[in-house]
């Protein structure tokens, strides 16, 4: 036995019927060829799964002698997504962060693509497209994403749902004279609420998805917020800041 007639690697794929590694002999009278695996006798028939891989020896016989020869079976497969997760797991508030991760069982190893919802932007994929990161997520960001496995014996794909959701937020207002106080929100976001019509109290801050503004609302500590408009910051969180013209003694940010 040789190289043409018992060749050293083969491979099947899993789900197939088989008969044993594919191996011949020459000789005359024409031998006998036997595989086994590990010591045991090969059944006629199988039906090819992934535990079938390994190494076979191959046993050829006739009046004259024995030859033998080692193969080595690799099995190839599908593809399945076997998971599909995003982190973290309960939806995103509107300016955090969120990422998806893709695994998929394949042999050889599948190709993975990904379908976002329409208008959704500045989407990051890792080097082998496993990982779809968002970073500062937007109403757009929301909806189904579907990740697909492909490799040359089929495609499977799974779907997940992002919910982008922005809860209420209370503001609780010790004094403010003029100027803009910087309120910080939990998810690593900040905004500048022009503080010149609030007055003190508890008010409720609601972001606005696609500007990432904030707008001061008539609260239940009294007051009224008129006009008030936000812009981005980067302090921590429950900071103030006393700006130009004006000074803060106390804001605090918590949830609803």
């Amino acid at each position: 036995m040789d190289e043409s007639t018992c060749p050293s690697h083969q491979t099947w794929l899993e789900g197939a019927e088989a008969v044993g590694p594919a191996c011949a002999a020459l000789g005359r009278p024409s031998p006998q060829v036997s595989c086994s695996r590990e010591g045991g006798p090969w059944p006629q028939r199988i039906h090819v799964s992934r535990q079938d891989a390994g190494t076979y020896l191959c046993l050829a016989t006739n009046a004259h002698g024995t030859d033998t020869r080692t193969i080595t079976v690799g099995v190839e497969y599908r593809p399945v997504v076997a998971e599909l997760a995003a982190s973290p797991p309960g939806g995103v508030r509107p300016g955090g962060n969120f990422t998806l991760t893709c695994r998929a069982e394949a042999w050889p190893p599948a190709q993975i693509s990904w379908r976002a919802p329409p208008g959704a932007l500045n989407i990051g994929l890792s080097s082998n497209n496993s990982t779809l990161s968002v970073a500062g997520a937007l109403g757009s960001h929301g909806g189904e994403y579907e990740c697909a496995a492909t490799n040359a014996h089929g495609r499977h794909s799974r779907r997940i749902t992002v919910r982008v959701t922005g809860p209420w937020l209370w503001v609780a207002v010790g004094g403010a004279v003029g100027g803009a106080a910087l309120l910080a929100a939990g998810a690593g976001l900040a905004f500048y609420v022009q503080s010149t019509a609030c007055k003190k109290g508890e008010y409720n801050v609601q972001e606005a998805e696609s500007s990432g503004e904030a707008v001061c609302l008539n609260g239940a500590g009294g007051g009224t917020g008129g006009n008030d408009s936000a812009q981005g910051g980067t302090e921590p969180d429950g900071t103030a800041e006393t700006p130009a013209g004006g000074e803060v003694f106390s804001i605090q940010l918590t949830s609803a």
